[in-house]
């Protein structure tokens, strides 16, 4: 279930993440499968990750979703293979909070993209998310997770 619509300010962030792009049945398992990937060539470089998972989406069409996910990391740190450094843009953004499995998530995209548009704002960014709660070690029922729309200007 979608929490209310609000809006905040995001900082930039440095993240390691690898994209890809599948089927959007295929979403929770890929991400669960990628962010372990990320999370664990994080630790074999010694490095935390400074702050929680996230996922962004390039496109997210009627059958196929082009993404990256990962974490974000304050320390330098090299991509190798399909592990890449990336960057997720600061600024104003539009948020809802998700409770529950990756299916449910789609409410809260609806509830933020339907708040931008009745508030005459645009999406000034690609669509993310953020998960509060580890969906590598979480049982997807229980995921807590921040859907969060950039916002033009």
């Amino acid at each position: 279930m979608a929490s209310e619509v609000e809006t905040r300010e995001f900082e930039p962030l440095t993240t390691v993440c690898i994209r890809t792009t599948v089927s959007r049945a295929e979403i929770p398992n890929k991400l669960r499968e990628l962010l372990e990937e990320t999370r664990n060539y994080l630790k074999s470089k010694g490095v935390e990750p400074s702050g929680p998972a996230y996922a962004q989406y390039y496109t997210f069409g009627a059958t196929d979703a082009d993404f990256e996910c990962g974490w974000p990391a304050d320390e330098d740190v090299e991509g190798e293979g399909d592990i890449e450094i990336g960057s997720v843009d600061g600024g104003k953004g539009a948020v809802a909070v998700n409770d529950g499995p990756y299916a449910t998530q789609i409410k809260a995209h609806g509830a933020v993209h339907g708040w931008l548009h009745t508030n005459g704002t645009f999406a000034g960014g690609y669509p993310r998310e953020v998960y509060l709660k580890d969906p590598t070690i979480t049982d997807e029922a229980e995921w807590q997770t921040e859907v969060i729309w950039p916002m033009q200007g």
